[in-house]
């Protein structure tokens, strides 16, 4: 092999490595309290996360309506499987951050 092929073949691995590396470092996990309309946390219950560009990501509450989720950074709607007319919305963040999610009726 050639100089120029191995500095070639090790530039393209280590490019993709750091492009791997750079993609998982800005998602981090988005932690708080899930409220209903009328203020009161939402315990035991399921809810879905989604961007405008990406997957549902599927999140529960505790037994006092907390929750923690592993997200990319940017602006997700969050909706409850068992009532749809409840919407909100949460934040992903490049590092970890607190944010509560303040449903709403549509």
């Amino acid at each position: 092999m050639t100089l120029n092929k191995v500095f070639s073949s090790n530039f393209i691995l280590t490019a993709a490595l750091v492009s791997c590396l750079v993609t998982y470092a800005q998602a981090d996990f988005v932690s708080g309290h899930v409220y209903s309309p009328d203020n009161k946390p939402v315990p035991n219950a399921t809810f879905s996360a989604q961007s405008a560009k990406g997957q549902p990501v599927n999140f529960k509450t505790d037994g006092a309506g907390s929750f923690s989720v592993y997200l990319d950074p940017g602006t997700y709607t969050v909706h409850s499987p068992t009532d749809k007319t409840l919407e909100g919305v949460v934040h992903g963040y490049p590092q970890s951050a607190e944010e509560d999610i303040h449903l709403k009726r549509k």
